[in-house]
C-alpha cells in the first residue's frame, strides 16, 4: 500500500474509533463463558480464546448472557443469565458505565431463578476486528472471570414467548416443545431438532433405574458421536414440577467438521415412575444462547406424565 494513502487511512481510523469509543452504546446483549472457580489465580493469567472456545487455564464453565438496557445503577438495569446443562438462573442487575475508561460494572440484586450465586463484575471494554467485548473479573460465591461480546453494531434482543408443539409422552415424563421445531419420533425416542438445527434435543427411554448405569449410558452416547469430550465426574441436581434432574455437561468437538459444541444431558426421575429417561442436548453455544428463552420453556414443561 502507497505510505500516503495508508497515512491517511490511519488517521481516519484514529478519527472513526476515537468517535465510536465517546459514544459507545453498550446496551443490548452481550454473549460468553463464566470460568468459575479461579481462586487466587491472577486474573491477568487466565484468558479466553475465541477462536478455540478454551480457557486457559480452565476451571467450571457456564454459558453467559448479560443483557444491558439501562445505565442508571438500579436494580432493573438489565439481566443477567447463565446455563449450565439444562439448568438456567436469571437475576436482576444494576449497571454502571465509565465511558472515560472504558469500564462496565453490574451487581445482581434479585435472583429470578435459583440454584446459582449473586455477583458483581468489573469487565473492560474493548473493541477488535467485527466484535465488541467485555472482560473481566467475577465475584460470587468464588472468584471467575468473564468474557463476553457482540457484533459491531447488534441490535437490541427480542425475546419472543415461546410456543408449544402438542403434548408429548415417554417414560412416564409428559412434554412439549416449539411449534417450529422439526419431531422425529421412534419407539423408545423422541429428537426434536431447531429450524437452524444447531441445537437437538433427545428424550430417550432407558431400561435402568440405576442412576450410575444410566450416567454410563449417557456418557456412551457421547462418546459414539462426538470426540476431545471434556465432562466432569459429579452431578448436579435440581428439582422441576415434581421431577428430580440429574445433570453433566461439558464441551465436545463434532466428528465431522471439528466444530465446537456445548452438551448435557438430564436424568429425569419421577416419583411415580423410577426409570430414568435421559434428555440429551447438543448445541453450539451461540445458538444455545439464541434460543435461551425456548429452551428454558421447553424445560419448564416437563412433568410427570398425566
Amino acid at each position: 500500500m502507497n505510505k500516503s494513502i495508508a497515512f491517511v487511512f490511519a488517521q481516519v481510523f484514529i478519527l472513526v474509533f476515537a468517535a465510536q469509543i465517546m459514544a459507545q452504546d453498550v446496551t443490548g446483549s452481550w454473549q460468553g463463558m463464566l470460568n468459575f472457580g479461579t481462586g487466587s489465580i491472577n486474573p491477568d493469567k487466565i484468558q479466553y480464546n475465541w477462536d478455540t472456545d478454551k480457557w486457559t487455564p480452565a476451571y467450571s464453565r457456564y454459558i453467559l448472557e448479560i443483557e444491558v438496557n439501562a445505565l442508571n445503577n438500579n436494580a432493573d438495569d438489565g439481566f443477567y443469565n447463565i446455563m449450565s446443562g439444562g439448568s438456567r438462573g436469571k437475576m436482576s442487575i444494576a449497571i454502571t458505565w465509565d465511558e472515560n475508561r472504558r469500564v462496565l460494572k453490574y451487581s445482581t440484586k434479585k435472583n429470578l431463578a435459583s440454584g446459582y450465586c449473586m455477583n458483581d463484575a468489573t469487565l473492560n471494554y474493548r473493541v477488535e476486528d467485527d466484535y465488541e467485548y467485555l472482560e473481566g473479573t467475577w465475584k460470587g460465591c468464588g472468584m471467575g472471570k468473564i468474557a463476553l461480546r457482540r457484533k459491531v453494531g447488534a441490535p437490541a434482543p427480542v425475546h419472543a414467548a415461546a410456543e408449544t408443539t402438542e403434548y408429548a409422552e415417554l417414560n412416564g415424563i409428559g412434554f412439549s416443545f416449539p411449534k417450529n421445531w422439526k419431531w422425529e419420533k421412534e419407539p423408545e425416542m423422541v429428537t426434536v431438532t431447531s429450524p437452524d438445527e444447531n441445537i437437538v434435543l433427545m428424550v430417550i427411554q432407558t431400561s435402568t433405574s440405576d442412576i450410575n448405569e444410566a450416567a454410563t449410558i449417557a456418557r456412551k452416547g457421547f462418546e459414539a458421536a462426538l470426540k476431545d469430550i471434556v465432562l466432569p465426574e459429579a452431578f448436579s441436581e435440581s428439582q422441576r414440577n415434581g421431577l428430580t434432574i440429574q445433570t453433566i455437561d461439558g464441551t465436545a468437538v463434532v466428528k465431522d467438521n471439528d466444530a465446537y459444541v456445548f452438551i448435557s444431558s438430564l436424568l429425569i426421575q419421577s416419583e411415580a415412575n423410577q426409570n430414568f429417561t435421559i434428555y440429551l442436548g447438543i448445541g453450539e453455544k451461540s445458538s444455545i444462547l439464541k434460543n435461551g428463552s425456548t429452551i428454558q420453556a421447553a424445560l419448564d414443561s416437563f412433568k410427570p406424565a398425566n
